[in-house]
Order: C-alpha cells, then structure tokens, then sequence
C-alpha cells in the first residue's frame, strides 16, 4: 500500500496553515464517458416522495432543502438530535425508503452504491447557525443498509457494516464537512438474484456518539467505478491534492484516465503528479479550470496509484513566470564515492518557456556541490537534472542539503524555488529495510492471526527502530500470521541472499519468505527457518540463487524472473498462543 500520509504531508507544506485549512472536494476519475453513467437512484429534486421515511427518536424531522446540494438544487435535510444512547430510547436514528423496486443486477458484484452525506462545519451564531456546536457531538457514526428480496421471497438485508467490521462493530465515523462518495459496495450482495431485487435503502446515525445538528444527503447513485478518488482543497480555492486508486487494485498499467475535481478559484492551475511508489514527480502540466472545475483529459499512466498536487498559477491568459524546485529523486543515503548523483526535479509552473540555474549546497559541510543549468523548460512541465558529488571525503552521517532555483524576469512567487532535504552518507551500503517506516509493509489480517504491524523502539539491531508483529491465538487449522510488503518493483537478479533479525519474544516461532515474481507473479516459498524464542535470531538467511523453493509444483525449484520481484511475505508460523516478533536490518547480499 502506498504511504499517502507521507506524500501528503510533503504536499500540504505550501498551505499557510494559519489562514487556510483544506477540505473534502468533490473529485472523480474515470476512463470514458461510459464509465460515467451511473443510475440515479434518489436526487431529491421536485417535491419529496412520501415513501421516505424517519426512523428513532435521535432524528426530529427532515426535509428538502437547497442547501449543499451536489447534484441539481436540493438535498434532504435531516434534524439530528441525539444524545448519549444511555438517556434515550431506541437511540439508533435515520430515514429509509422501502417502497423501491429496482435492478442493479448490471452492476453487480463489484459496482458499488453512493451517496454524498455533509455536516456543516462548527457553529456560528452569523456565518453558520446551522452549523454543529463544538464539543458537543462526539463520536458521530453512520451506516448504509440495503434490503433486497431473497430467493425464497424474504427480504434480506446487507450493509457497510461488514467492510468496516473493524471500526466499532461496522458504525462508520464522520467527520464535518462534505463526505463525498459514501458508499456500499454491491458484492456484500451475495447473487445476481437479489441485486436484481432491490426493496429498500436505510441510513443510520447514532452507536456510541453523540450528533446534534442537519446533516444534508444528496445524489444517491448506483454505478460500476473504476477508481477510488479523494481530493482536498484549500479554504481560499487555490490549493489542492488528490489519490486516485485503482479499485482493483491489480498490477496491470492503468493507462487514458481523466481525472476532474471541483471547488477552485478560477484560473490556470499546474498539476503535479506523483508517483506514489517512488515518492517524487512523475510529470506536471498546467490546465485552465475557468470555471472553478479542473479538467484533466492526460492523467499519466499508473499501477494501483498516484498522487495529485495542485496549486494555482494566475488568472485565465495572464503571463506568468514561476519555477520551483519540486523533489530529489534520491534513496535516503548514498555510498561515499568520488561520483556520487543526485537527481532533482525542477518544475516550471508558469505559462512561458524559462531558462534557469539549480544550485546544490550541502549545508552540513558548508559547500556548494554544483549549480546546473536548466534551459528553455516549457510551461507547465518538469524536468530533471543530475549533480555529480564528490563524496570521498565528506562527512559521515546526515547532511542538509538545500536546492535552489534562480527566480527567473517577473517572478513573484519565490517561496517554492528552495527545498531542502536530508541524505544520509555512509561508508558502506546499509540494509534493504531499516524497518524505521511502515512504506508499503501491512500486516495480513484478513486470513491470518496477524494482528497489527507498527514501527517500535523497543528492541533493534541496525539503528533504533525495528518491525512489531502482533498475533492471535490460532484461530483456524494452521498457527500464522503474515507480513507483506506490496509493490516491490526491483531488480534482485544480482542478489544472492536476503537476510533479516527476527526476535520472537514469546512462543516457539518458525518463518518462511514467500515471493511473486516475473509478469506472471510466480509463487515462491522457502524453506522454513527454525527460530529461537526471547533473544535475537541474526542473519536468518534466505538463499536466493539455490533449490531450497516450494511452487505450485512441489519443491526443489531456483527462484526464477528475479529481475523483477513483485511483493514478498514473511510468514510466522507454529505458535500456540498469543504473541509478538520484531523484525529489523533487512538486507539483500551479492
């Protein structure tokens, strides 16, 4: 999974944070016009149908209402008011609709049922007496719920609380503002017969918390979507960012997206895309959005994910002169060496060609690496640019470094022509995986005892962080518990071993490296390793090159197609109760 809190929080350092927050916008990716023809099941225009109704004692009525509408002029207004499920009765509250006769079996398994559910933001006797009164809704939670009618002519009922099971007991949590595309996924509708029998539609509000206010619904629709989007905008409208995820989350190449999101100022905006595996600039381009609405016909391609940011450049056919510098496409140390490169993204924001000078200092030893020349960049776009740094010398450790680009005739905006960053120097080459950050490491719950996975200082053997693994007391015919790391991407095809430290701290634990590898994803798992509980089990050594590999065709095999690993498995296996293991110093070796 990629880290998008990580690439977020590199994006929103341009928000003035005093003056401007961001909120949720309303974006949408999709492939065709086709693809975004969804069934509108309730728009709540004209007059409102009878057959909706309230429910509980927490909701005192509901209404059309013009406000905070996403689809045509009115929305359903619903007057919360719930307290502490202790002091009333029959607390659970909501409205629902069950008088429908509908068919979503063309949708059906993997389309999914949407809505967009607002709450206004804190109240202001002036600016927002609708909105909710600061701390005095806690804990707000909803779920959706679809009756259908079974085979046998009952009704069955299926709801969000199967995908969000984990977060208390299925309730979902809310938050104020606009939450665009809630939705119910089709395959917790287990045949195409029910899909095709749809009787009802129930939203719920209440579980622990408590909601006292409106809460808006809106355009409730029925589709087949291909992406997952969530975009942000700033308070002012100049800002913004964006994920947009496969939903099927497969490893094939994603390519003719378009991409739209709402809320701007208008005005011309340039698009940084990121991309989410590497952490830095895929391309950039610059795109008018005249109307507040940014349109963007030439998504790049992408496997699984990628990221947005988004920033105004000036006013529809203004000239503009704005250049930045946007990342180091760097690994987080280098090897000393007499010819050490480090790659920078520069970005030309502006809607004219510009020539400029980067410059690279290493502020940690007080030099200036090079300054490198970067000539007639067209608007809108990125670029690269190498410096070779002699490194022989330098100091062992962190450096800061501090990139600048030389602001170019007419330039105002000179706020993003520095960046800064941190590199590690190092004597020799250090582990594959320090185990300081999570990156695309989950641990597997679904089938697994695997509980949680998290970043510890409780026990290390290479810096001070190490892996926690927390599992389950078996719970079905086999004791295991897993940890993948998704998206490896790499050429390993001339590495012999990885070697890792593992310290079970209780239970007689045992691990296996499972790997997917080539175009094909083949299926590799190691012998198993016997490890020793309570100390620290150094260099557990996965052989690479050797016969020591189980596939689907029995054992005795050499992993093959190394020059492209996919995604690797650690698997714990053999315990009896309940427990834990660290793992650190993850390395690959020649």
């Amino acid at each position: 999974m990629a880290d998008e809190a990580f690439l977020f929080s590199r994006f929103i350092r341009d928000i003035d944070f005093p003056r401007l927050y961001l909120s949720p916008a309303d974006a949408e990716t999709w492939f065709s016009s086709s693809d975004r023809t969804p069934t509108l099941v309730e728009g709540f225009e004209g007059s409102l149908d009878p057959d909706w109704q309230m429910f509980g004692t927490g909701i005192v009525s509901f209404a059309l209402s013009t406000n905070h509408a996403t689809q045509g002029t009115n929305s359903l207004r619903m007057n919360i008011d719930m307290g502490p499920w202790s002091v009333m009765t029959n607390p659970a509250s909501g409205v629902y609709n069950f008088s429908l006769d509908l068919d979503w079996s063309s949708f059906w398994p993997d389309g999914v049922l949407r809505m967009d559910l607002y709450i206004p933001e804190m109240y202001h006797p002036t600016d927002n007496p609708d909105g909710f009164l600061k701390g005095i809704n806690r804990d707000p939670r909803c779920f959706i719920e679809v009756a259908v009618e079974g085979e046998d002519s009952n009704w069955r009922y299926y709801s969000t609380r199967t995908e969000y099971a984990a977060e208390h007991e299925g309730w979902k949590k809310l938050t104020v503002g606009m939450l665009y595309n809630l939705e119910f996924r089709l395959e917790e509708i287990p045949t195409s017969y029910q899909a095709e029998r749809i009787r009802g539609i129930k939203i719920w509000f209440g579980d622990a918390g408590m909601l006292r206010g409106p809460v808006y619904v809106d355009n409730i629709t029925v589709g087949r979507y291909p992406f997952n989007t969530w975009g942000m905008v700033s308070s002012n409208g100049q800002f913004g960012v964006a994920w947009i995820q496969d939903r099927q989350w497969t490893n094939s190449t994603t390519r003719n997206a378009r991409f739209q999101m709402k809320g701007f100022a208008p005005g011309i905006y340039n698009v940084e895309w990121w991309n989410s595996r590497r952490e830095d600039i895929n391309s950039a381009n610059n795109y008018n959005a005249s109307t507040g609405t940014l349109y963007v016909s030439d998504v790049p391609d992408f496997r699984k994910d990628i990221a947005a940011k988004i920033r105004r450049v000036g006013d529809i056919g203004a000239t503009v002169h704005d250049v930045s510098v946007g990342c180091i496409s760097q690994a987080a140390w280098i090897v000393r060496s007499s010819s050490s490169k480090v790659t920078v993204t520069v970005v030309n924001q502006g809607t004219a060609s510009e020539t400029f000078n980067v410059v690279l200092e290493d502020q940690t030893d007080s030099k200036v690496v090079g300054t490198n020349r970067v000539s007639n960049l067209s608007a809108g776009r990125t670029t690269t640019t190498t410096f070779t740094w002699n490194t022989t010398n330098a100091t062992l450790g962190w450096h800061n470094l501090k990139l600048t680009a030389a602001a170019v005739s007419g330039e105002t905006d000179l706020a993003d022509n520095e960046l800064t960053a941190r590199l590690k120097i190092v004597a020799a080459t250090p582990p594959w995986d320090s185990c300081d950050r999570m990156r695309r490491w989950a641990p597997r719950t679904d089938i697994t005892d695997a509980l949680s996975l998290a970043v510890s200082t409780n026990r290390a053997t290479e810096g001070d962080t190490s892996f926690l693994l927390s599992y389950a007391a078996p719970t079905g015919y086999e004791a295991h518990a897993e940890m993948w790391f998704d998206n490896v991407f790499e050429n390993w095809s001339g590495k012999t071993k990885l070697l890792v430290d593992l310290y079970p701290e209780n239970g007689s634990t045992n691990v296996q490296l499972q790997m997917w590898t080539g175009t094909n994803w083949t299926w590799y798992y190691s012998w198993t390793k016997v490890l020793t509980n309570g100390c620290w089990n150094s260099n557990v050594t996965f052989n690479l090159n050797q016969a020591e590999w189980g596939t689907t065709n029995g054992w005795g095999a050499t992993p093959a197609d190394m020059d492209r690993v996919q995604q690797i498995l650690f698997k714990f296996m053999d315990y009896t109760n309940a427990g834990i293991v660290y793992m650190d110093n993850i390395r690959l070796a020649n």
